[in-house]
């Protein structure tokens, strides 16, 4: 791969190691974005975790997102804004910034594939026939797998075809298509919901979740159209692009809290394992005795 192609691929896409430190962003955005990421990524865990651990949860809709979770907490992971805290960015070859960075476009278009899953599943559910319904939503594991078999081919392709170069253009097109049937999507909708007096819509909670998060990367998807149209590196300032990931990150934590306050079932779950979590607590701490004459801890395991 020629020089030229990698030079910009840091948080504002530059990797050039004599200008590294002019174009890091400052830190007054690199660190609570940091702290951010860390808080969203313990909130998908903690999604992922009460769905997978409490069966009542295990609908149709509750798994597409902890599958949609699992993605996030990837793509999170991979997140350049901890390592760039951490200045390790200096430090890593044009290789393997190459495919790290691309595999990070390939998680956020799995979390994209992931919406538009779970918004057509919301929409079969209210808007076709039952019949159908049933027939699709019984390949819904099937569907789950589908996009995860994509991830994975594109994760290999990736490693042997540097996708940098086309970065931006990469997440406009993602973006605009998921963008573009959403919007198809809500004019149905609106359609069918004015032109019917029968529809009675079922778990808004979904289409709630779906729209919190392409509201939460508009931003970022503005900036990115912006590059898009404009090769000029100084058009948009390393502190802006960094602001609207830290708008994006926040998704996973609107998520857990729309969960909470609007999901009985997921409420009642999360406070049972909190519960069980503190009772567990105490029933270690009852299995220490304090010999206050002899002023040793005994153990009675």
């Amino acid at each position: 791969m020629d020089p030229e192609d990698i030079e910009n691929i840091t948080l504002n896409y530059t990797y050039s190691k004599k200008e590294f430190d002019y174009y890091r962003p400052s830190d007054f955005v690199l660190i609570p974005t940091a702290f951010i990421t860390l808080v969203a990524i313990v909130a998908d865990v903690l999604i992922i975790y009460v769905i997978a651990r409490f069966k009542n949860l295990h609908t149709t809709t509750n798994i597409y997102i902890l599958n949609w979770s699992l993605c996030n907490v990837l793509f999170l992971i991979l997140s350049p804004i901890n390592f760039t805290v951490l200045a390790f960015l200096e430090y890593v070859s044009r290789e393997i910034t190459c495919v790290w960075f691309g595999e990070i476009l390939i998680t956020l278009t799995g979390n994209f594939i992931f919406a538009l899953a779970l918004t057509f599943d919301w929409y079969t559910l209210n808007f076709c026939s039952q019949s159908l319904f049933v027939k699709i939503r019984r390949y819904y594991k099937f569907e789950i797998m589908s996009i995860w078999i994509i991830i994975v081919l594109l994760s290999f392709y990736i490693c042997f075809h540097c996708i940098l170069p086309i970065m931006h253009e990469w997440i406009f097109i993602v973006v605009t298509v998921s963008f573009v049937f959403m919007f198809i999507i809500q004019i149905v909708r609106l359609i069918k919901l004015k032109t019917s007096s029968v529809i009675d819509e079922k778990s808004k909670l979904t289409l709630i979740l779906v729209s919190s998060y392409f509201l939460c990367w508009v931003p970022n998807y503005v900036l990115h159209s912006i590059k898009t149209f404009n090769d000029d590196d100084d058009v948009i300032a390393p502190e802006l692009l960094v602001l609207c990931f830290l708008i994006g990150y926040l998704n996973p934590i609107i998520f857990i809290l729309l969960l909470y306050y609007y999901d009985k079932k997921f409420k009642s779950s999360f406070k049972t394992l909190c519960n069980y979590s503190n009772e567990t607590n105490e029933l270690g701490s009852s299995f220490e005795s304090i010999d206050i004459k002899s002023g040793q801890v005994t153990s009675l395991i």
